[in-house]
């Protein structure tokens, strides 16, 4: 990032420093390369700032001077710019998963137990972490596999210190922290012999699979292991530092030969990749490539390949009219064929990584709910990173739910906060019309809207106008605290109803807003659920609606009538009844009828009148 040596230790010392002095409140954080990898850059940020006038030409001329290393990939010269930058638009977990496996060289077991988690969620932690650097990347020009960009990472990501530069250190973080020198001193010999060599034998080992790289890739294992060693002794830490410092320029020196022995021969990724996956496997086992690290490359690679194969699946399917019942939708098939498809893809590329003696890092009932969930709520999103954001975070917010005791669910307490999280995740994941057109599909709002308007059968542009009004309302007063509160709260909320129903009709129009209140009303949902399965459409069971409705009233009137007798008011009403029955059958005609005219749909008119048992009350023909 500076571009300048001593600026550069100046950097470094300060980096330590600040550990020395933060060091009681980093004594339990798990993962500290993260930490140190964001103080560091922080400081190179401020010091370039200050510097970068008085001394650009100077700066310049050193940064030539040092350059001793041969020069690296092509592709590595556009990343490596950036990848600071990069590292830190990640999130916290993310930073420190890669830290750990591309820098700090850990294994899936080492990762789990620092990050205290499983082996397969540090593992796919990473393959996230990576495609999201891939990601950054592609947004500025750089295409780059997130097979490739691991192994360029893995090979390049840790440059090597300069000479001397361990006792500077040392020094400093002495001067800064007293008693607490000690820590400092413990955790720069670890860091820097961890970080020493790392790119160049890597690097060396990718150019070639010759005797000097492999020997000088053991002897910088059996550094690390003497770093070890050291640490856990009690001998003068500082003397320490020094045998190791004095360890490491030997060691440089030696590579230094073997590298400009090797000037000529340039590496490219593209001499390792292969169509064919064994073959791929083989070239990264011959050039040394650690197991873990080619697990992790062939995942992203077979994970990046079946991505495009599901895209055009998904391009293909018939769009979901979400304004509508979605499930009657996904059963009638508009979701169902796809979703097999894609599920069939997955399980080929199971079956292909365990032929390569690789185990997948999903199971088949989380890609089974993602696969319905991305048809069904996000087929408004192309972003395939902001996908699996939300996918994640519907799974997180399910299980925080699932949780919740039935009296804490009822309450509406704890649910409440879960709904606010979720609204506060979508705003930083989403920009204002994503998080609408999330919440039309997902919210509950738009789930109680989508039943309630079944026999409204609204125009996507109707629901979403209605959305609008009714989503803020269900915001500020929730349904389960309906009728509940102070006689105050009550009125606020009655109030706050009527002015979204007047601009209900206004959005709407009276005629439409006629229909929108007919579909609220329960028993025209009954008579829609009864009548469908008959064969009889919305328009027939909005008639059988009315006349339901104006018999009900009228046959009211009748039983409360004080001057009819017994006798007289069972006359009226089967009278009521016979007329109520001649209506129908006259607007829907005889066939329309015969289908009406059974249990499952003329139920509701014993609620008229109900003749006596032998006798029939059936309309004329």
């Amino acid at each position: 990032m500076v571009r300048d040596t001593h600026l550069a230790e100046d950097v470094t010392q300060g980096a330590f420093v600040a550990l020395a002095q933060n060091a009681r409140q980093l004594a339990s954080r798990a993962v500290l390369s993260g930490w140190l990898h964001r103080t560091a850059q922080n400081l190179a940020a401020n010091a370039v700032r200050s510097e970068v006038r008085r001394r650009a030409r100077e700066q310049e001329a050193a940064a030539m001077n040092e350059l001793l290393a041969p020069e690296p990939d092509a592709l590595w010269e556009q990343i490596a710019p950036q990848l600071d930058t990069a590292l830190s638009e990640l999130g916290e977990a993310d930073r420190d998963a890669l830290m750990l496996r591309y820098f700090e060289r850990k294994s899936a077991r080492e990762m789990a137990q620092a990050l205290g988690t499983s082996e397969e969620a540090a593992q796919r932690r990473v393959s996230r972490a990576v495609e999201r650097l891939r990601e950054f990347f592609a947004r500025r020009g750089v295409a780059v596999g997130a097979s490739g960009l691991a192994a360029l990472i893995s090979a390049n990501g840790v440059q090597a210190a300069p000479v001397g530069l361990a006792a500077a250190v040392s020094t400093a973080a002495a001067l800064a922290g007293a008693t607490l020198a000690a820590t400092a001193t413990v955790t720069t010999a670890k860091a820097i012999a961890m970080t020493t060599l790392q790119k160049t034998i890597i690097g060396a080992a990718l150019a070639a699979t010759i005797g000097t790289g492999i020997y000088q890739a053991r002897q910088a294992a059996r550094l690390r292991e003497e770093v070890q060693t050291l640490q856990q002794q009690q001998a003068p830490l500082a003397e320490q530092v020094q045998q190791l410092s004095r360890a490491r320029d030997a060691a440089a020196s030696k590579l230094a030969l073997a590298v400009t022995n090797l000037a000529g021969k340039s590496f490219g990724w593209q001499s390792v990749e292969s169509p064919d996956y064994k073959q791929y496997i083989a070239n990264l086992r011959a050039i040394g490539c650690p197991e873990e690290t080619l697990r992790d490359i062939i995942r992203a690679d077979v994970h990046q390949l079946y991505e495009q194969k599901k895209k055009k699946v998904r391009a293909s399917a018939r769009r979901i009219e979400y304004w509508k019942e979605t499930e009657e939708q996904f059963i009638r098939g508009l979701g169902r064929e796809m979703w097999g498809r894609l599920f069939a893809l997955e399980g080929e590329q199971t079956a292909l990584l365990r032929s390569l003696g690789i185990e997948p890092h999903h199971d088949m009932r989380t890609v089974k709910e993602a696969n319905v969930m991305e048809h069904l709520v996000l087929d408004f999103l192309q972003d395939d990173n902001k996908k699996a954001q939300l996918i994640a975070l519907r799974r997180e917010l399910e299980k925080r739910t699932d949780m919740l005791t039935e009296k804490e669910f009822f309450a509406g307490v704890s649910l409440s906060q879960v709904l606010k999280d979720e609204a506060e995740a979508l705003r930083r994941i989403l920009t204002p019309e994503e998080v609408l057109q999330y919440e039309l599909r997902a919210s509950a709002t738009g789930s109680r809207m989508r039943w309630a308007l079944e026999g409204f059968n609204p125009t996507e542009q109707e629901y979403i106008a209605v959305f609008k009004l009714r989503k803020p309302f269900e915001d500020e007063f929730p349904l389960e605290m309906a009728g509940k509160g102070t006689d105050a709260e009550k009125a606020k909320r009655a109030e706050a109803e009527k002015q979204v129903k007047e601009q209900t009709k206004q959005a709407l129009g009276a005629e439409r807003y006629a229909d929108y209140e007919m579909a609220q009303d329960s028993k025209f949902g009954e008579i829609l659920r009864f009548t469908q399965p008959a064969g009889l459409g919305r328009a027939e069971a909005k008639q059988l609606y009315l006349f339901r409705r104006q018999a009900e009233e009228q046959a009211a009137q009748v039983r409360k009538d004080p001057a009819l007798t017994p006798e007289s008011r069972a006359s009226t009403l089967g009278g009521m009844r016979q007329q109520t029955e001649k209506a129908i059958q006259t607007a829907l005609g005889e066939k329309g009828w015969d289908k009406f005219n059974q249990p499952s749909c003329n139920w509701w008119l014993t609620s008229i009148y109900r003749p006596p048992a032998g006798q029939s009350n059936a309309a004329p023909r």
